[in-house]
């Protein structure tokens, strides 16, 4: 997957990002795997995601409240913080839901996490777990780097431990995925909200 965007992005940033978003959904519904939404643990996910959301987006937007002060200030210039609301903030999220956030957690953290965990992790294994997800998001912010040869595109790591957290808890990727659409859509919402100006 990685070397796939890696030899097509310099063909276009649009080909790379349908490619990936083909080969993230289909091929591994082409090798056997199934999507695991389990109803039954949606309640809990949904809980899950509702405090982890609380917590994370908080720090986030106080570090980026932080980042956009410290280095405006170091070029010369003032933040406005101005939220901004409107209904292509609601589309956003239904896109990165169902175009990114989805595709995404199918590929990494549905087929490629349950392919290293299988068979189900058990008693002594928790080294193995913590591996495992290290491992997968490490290579979830590698694809977003290849992406964009960006340092910065590291960053989705960090995310990408509380995504997959979130599927070893669960055994489904419904939570992972509406929490990875949140997360995308937040950070969208703060870019556009902070403006500066001399």
């Amino acid at each position: 997957m990685i070397l796939i965007l890696a030899l097509l992005k310099p063909l276009g940033h649009d080909i790379a990002f349908i490619v990936a978003f083909v080969y993230q959904l289909y091929v591994p519904l082409w090798l056997g795997y199934t999507v695991r939404l389990q109803p039954d643990a949606l309640k809990a996910d949904l809980i899950r995601v509702a405090w982890i959301s609380v917590v994370t987006f908080s720090g986030y937007a106080f570090a980026y409240y932080w980042f956009q002060h410290f280095w405006a200030a170091h070029q010369g210039y003032q933040v406005y913080f101005h939220p901004v609301f409107s209904w292509s903030l609601l589309w956003g999220f239904v896109v990165n839901l169902a175009i990114i956030a989805f595709p995404e957690e199918v590929f990494y953290r549905g087929y490629l996490q349950s392919r290293l965990l299988s068979p189900s992790p058990q008693g002594g294994e928790g080294f193995r777990v913590r591996f495992v997800i290290l491992f997968v998001s490490f290579l979830f912010a590698l694809g977003h780097f290849v992406g964009e040869y960006d340092p910065v595109r590291l960053l989705p790591f960090f995310p990408g431990l509380v995504f997959s957290w979130l599927v070893y808890r669960s055994g489904s990727i419904a939570g992972a995925t509406l929490y990875h659409a949140l997360c995308n859509s937040f950070s969208e919402w703060l870019a556009s909200s902070y403006h500066w100006s001399h």
